[in-house]
């Protein structure tokens, strides 16, 4: 929850409830972000940047940098 907290802040999004259930991965939630982020971002590459903030709030929380990637489990 934390981290789900700390990405709509950095991005200033809102993930739907209902859709939180859906998100699986980092990779995952880098997609629902990126769909939703501010269209001033078009034409920038928005992944990388929510893919970092994520891993960056995971090693916040005692995960170890080599081991995150897109595939890891965020729950």
């Amino acid at each position: 929850v934390e981290l789900m907290m700390q990405v709509e802040d950095e991005f200033d999004v809102q993930i739907p409830n209902d859709q939180w259930w859906r998100l699986q991965t980092v990779g995952d939630m880098c997609a629902m972000v990126a769909s939703l982020s501010n269209p001033m971002w078009k034409g920038l590459c928005r992944h990388p940047r929510v893919f970092c903030t994520l891993r960056r709030g995971l090693m916040q929380m005692g995960h170890e940098r080599h081991h995150i990637r897109t595939n890891t489990p965020i729950h």
